[in-house]
């Protein structure tokens, strides 16, 4: 909204007589002052009051304005006896046109000059304003003086001084009233602190006193002309800077009223021997009073709006850098997070990485170590059968008997280290069962204490209502052992061996920070030593086969190989957490079934006969293992087919017209694996049964490594007892046993 274009809840006739009304009464009291005869007053306070109404009102309300001058001058005139009633009638209505003219070229001029923004808020303005009636009242000063002149009311020698007085007293109420109405108009409100409300009152009753004392009629007498003006300055200045242009233009109507009113009656300063002189000097006072006191009113305003604009941009600005430095502060902790979060995903992908590469490393490693025990098993088989071949031979007194013996003793120990090959690499044969792992340990505490020694505790924290699991209770025996066996190595002077069980839940989280683990519910087991711990690089390689830290002679480095490999062929994790000389703990976590534990049963006592009469198919593809087991088989009376392919034995089936009462097969073999060849020749031959023999299992027979329920097996390496006793039993089972 513009400045000058305020809302007015009235009506257009409404605003109309209201500028009337106040216009021709201010006229009226106005024109006491005027000239005889002449209505050329020396302070005219109704120009101001029309250029206001305009300012505020718009030009619509011109005819209010018109009217009020009308009626003003067509009153004094009558009132006067001036002139006729019709010339009185044509110089009214002319004067008014005039006084018409004037406020809508002040509102004009205002609009071009200072725009829609209060005259009095900056000094350039209020020094614009003070033109605007200079130049205005040139209008009116031109018009009314003429037609008063014309009209023959005063002489045409007097017309100088008639325009002069009228145009100044336009001009000095211009100056006089408008700034008091345009600053009470805009700023209605008075918002003063108790203390600044008292501190008005003060200004102004004091003022009011001061002009009066500096023009002589108040404490002087009537006759006296002692020229105080300077006395009013002090409170103009004490308005100006301690209030506004509000209370400045108060002030300054207050002062050059006084001033006014005091001169026209005789008193102060002003007054000279000619009453132009007087009316020179008061009018020249009101502008210079109006002017200074505006202008100093503007510029403290101007510096009071610049310290609050400064005072909000630097509350802004710390509003904003307070804002900004937390906006950096978030942005930098974020990056602080993102950071860490980034260095955090890189460690564990680095981990992950090292996992994985452990477990490719342990992997192929497990695939070579399968290969080679496979195939030592097989030679394995024909020197230990051999051997034991020899010794039934030869005499007890033979020279050649301590040399075959030896023979045999190394092949058992070769085969042992073969076995634990198969162990890492998950190519063993296990039997599982759903067992309780608290039940284990128990049952080994006796065992494990007498192996660990007196100087070393050994304290077993069961868990409550621990789960089943699922495996080889030899084979999970054997991991306790032989963890027990590493910590008691890495306490050479004693210290404490826990065992601990607890059921756990591995989430997502957990899964995804570790390779191969599968989110669920398991069965943890923890062994933990006070020992001498290890450093990192000795954890990473703990699980290589061969790889040990003790003394040569004093370790084969297979032992947690082994255990590595039972676990994960029990489809299980182990997990190792150790510092130097902050002993170690080995995790081992295995899935929990929903099955209760079984019970193994006891084997039957060996049949005291380990011959027979029965024929046996003998298929292996190795030739010296297949003449070791024929050789055997016959020296216990049966009757043994032999065949190195699967092709051929098939063949054989078909040509032989008796039974064959057990299929003797190798698993892993050319053209056809042991156990597919057994699925095409046992439709044929109910009577016969199935011995499958291996240096490791193949996925023909087990999956990862695990026995199905109810396969025979032989595993390789075996001896002469071995084969006789497996065979014999084999043949002498039945469906009930």
């Amino acid at each position: 909204m513009r400045f000058w274009s305020r809302p007015f809840r009235g009506r257009w006739a409404a605003q109309v007589i209201v500028v009337a009304v106040f216009y021709c009464g201010t006229a009226i009291l106005s024109l006491r002052l005027a000239f005889e005869k002449t209505n050329a007053s020396p302070v005219w306070p109704p120009s101001g009051i029309a250029l206001v109404a305009v300012l505020l009102l718009g030009y619509r309300v011109w005819p209010g304005i018109m009217l009020g001058a009308f009626f003003a001058n067509v009153v004094t005139f009558l009132a006067n006896q001036a002139a006729g009633v019709l010339a009185t009638v044509t110089v009214s209505s002319v004067i008014g046109i005039g006084n018409t003219l004037e406020a809508v070229v002040g509102k004009y001029l205002l609009d071009r000059l200072v725009g829609a923004r209060s005259p009095f808020a900056r000094a350039p303005d209020v020094l614009k304003f003070t033109a605007v009636p200079l130049l205005a009242c040139l209008v009116s000063a031109g018009i009314g003086p003429t037609a008063v002149a014309l009209a023959g009311i005063v002489p045409s020698a007097g017309y100088g001084t008639i325009w002069f007085t009228w145009w100044l007293g336009d001009a000095a109420g211009v100056l006089l009233v408008a700034p008091l109405l345009i600053t009470w108009s805009t700023q209605p409100q008075l918002r003063w602190a108790p203390h600044k409300g008292i501190e008005a009152a003060v200004l102004f009753l004091s003022l009011f006193i001061g002009v009066h004392v500096g023009f002589g009629g108040l404490l002087l007498t009537h006759d006296a002309h002692y020229p105080l003006p300077f006395v009013p300055l002090p409170w103009l200045v004490w308005s100006a800077f301690r209030f506004g242009p509000r209370e400045a233009a108060t002030a300054a109507a207050i002062t050059s009223g006084i001033a006014v009113w005091d001169t026209v009656s005789g008193l102060g300063p002003f007054v000279q021997d000619t009453i132009n002189e007087s009316l020179l000097l008061v009018q020249a006072f009101v502008g210079i009073v109006t002017l200074t006191i505006l202008t100093m009113a503007a510029l403290v305003t101007e510096r009071r709006e610049a310290q609050a604009r400064l005072q909000k941009a630097h509350d802004t600005l710390e509003t904003r850098v307070a804002e900004r430095m937390r906006e950096l502060v978030q942005v930098n902790e974020m990056l602080q997070a993102q950071i860490t979060e980034r260095k955090r995903a890189e460690a564990e992908h680095t981990k992950l990485e090292a996992q994985l590469r452990q477990t490719q490393k342990l992997e192929a490693i497990g695939r070579l170590a399968a290969g080679v025990a496979h195939d030592f098993n097989n030679l394995l088989t024909v020197i230990k059968g051999r051997s034991q071949l020899v010794l039934t031979r030869l005499p007890s007194g033979a020279p050649l008997r301590r040399d075959i013996e030896l023979i045999q003793k190394t092949s058992d120990r070769a085969a042992r280290l073969v076995e634990q090959l198969l162990a890492f690499s998950r190519k063993q044969i296990l039997q599982p069962t759903v067992l309780d792992l608290n039940a284990v340990v128990d049952g080994l505490l006796d065992m494990l204490r007498r192996l660990i020694g007196e100087d070393i505790e050994l304290a077993f924290v069961p868990a409550p209502k621990l789960g089943r699991v699922r495996a080889d209770t030899g084979r999970l025996e054997q991991v306790i052992v032989n963890l027990a066996v590493n910590a008691r190595d890495a306490m050479p002077d004693g210290g404490r061996l826990t065992i601990e069980t607890a059921n756990v839940d591995l989430d997502e989280g957990y899964a995804g920070r570790h390779v191969s683990v599968r989110p669920g519910a398991y069965v943890r087991l923890c062994v933990s030593d006070t020992g001498d711990g290890m450093d990192e690089k000795t954890r990473v390689r703990l699980f290589e086969p061969f790889f040990t830290t003790k003394e040569v002679g004093k370790g084969s480095g297979l032992g947690l190989a082994t255990v590595y490999g039972i676990v994960k062929q029990s489809s299980g994790n182990i997990w190792v957490y150790s510092e130097v000389d902050h002993g170690t703990t080995f995790k081992i976590y295995l899935p929990q079934v929903q099955e209760s534990a079984e019970t193994v049963a006891e084997r039957r006592a060996a049949k005291p006969h380990r011959g027979g009469a029965e024929t046996v198919l003998l298929v292996e593809d190795e030739d010296r293992v297949r003449e070791f087991i024929r050789e055997v088989l016959e020296g216990l009376g049966y009757t043994v087919l032999e065949a190195r392919r699967p092709g051929e034995a098939m063949r054989i089936s078909e040509r032989h017209p008796g039974p064959i009462h057990l299929l003797l097969t190798d698993v892993v073999m050319p053209e056809l694996n042991g156990r597919r060849l057994a699925q095409r020749l046992t439709p044929g031959r109910a009577e016969m049964k199935v011995l499958y023999m291996s240096g490791y299992a193949d996925d023909a027979i087990a999956r990862h490594g695990v026995l199905e329920p109810g396969t025979r097996f032989l595993e390789k390496p075996f001896s002469t007892e071995t084969v006789a006793d497996k065979v014999r039993e084999v043949l002498d089972d039945t469906p009930e046993g």
